[in-house]
């Protein structure tokens, strides 16, 4: 297979530069880890791969983690149940390949638990979050 790179650079309104690369395999799931990084709400809530330092709450990924610990602490739940609540609460639109996205990381870290069932994974709480949250 040929080596390939993709490289995305951006420049932030106060005059910050940042640039990002893919070198090597390139797949769906790389891309759509590097735009989320690339996110405007969250350029300056970088996390380490292996870590997570607290989060503020006003940004998307802050806004899941909160809505998991206080309206999903009981029970199983969907990613579109995570996009209404967020609809509902922070009166914003957000794509449901989003939130997949996020519950997907978040899941990897082991703080939910994840399940197939049919077409849609479900998660479940594992860990509590308020150590990941900002408040």
């Amino acid at each position: 297979m040929p080596h390939k790179k993709l490289k995305i650079q951006l420049e932030d309104e106060d005059g910050s530069k940042y640039s990002i690369s893919i070198d090597g395999n390139i797949s769906k799931e790389k891309i759509i880890k590097m735009v989320n990084v690339l996110d405007e709400k969250n350029v300056n809530n970088l996390n380490t791969e292996n870590s997570y330092e607290k989060t503020p709450n006003n940004s998307i990924f802050g806004n899941i983690l909160e809505l998991i610990d206080k309206k999903f602490t009981m029970g199983s739940f969907t990613s579109l149940d995570i996009l209404e609540s967020y609809e509902d609460t922070y009166d914003d639109l957000l794509p449901l390949s989003t939130i997949s996205t996020y519950l997907s990381r978040i899941s990897s870290k082991g703080i939910l638990s994840r399940q197939k069932v049919g077409s849609t994974w479900n998660y479940k709480k594992v860990k509590n979050l308020s150590r990941f949250i900002q408040h």
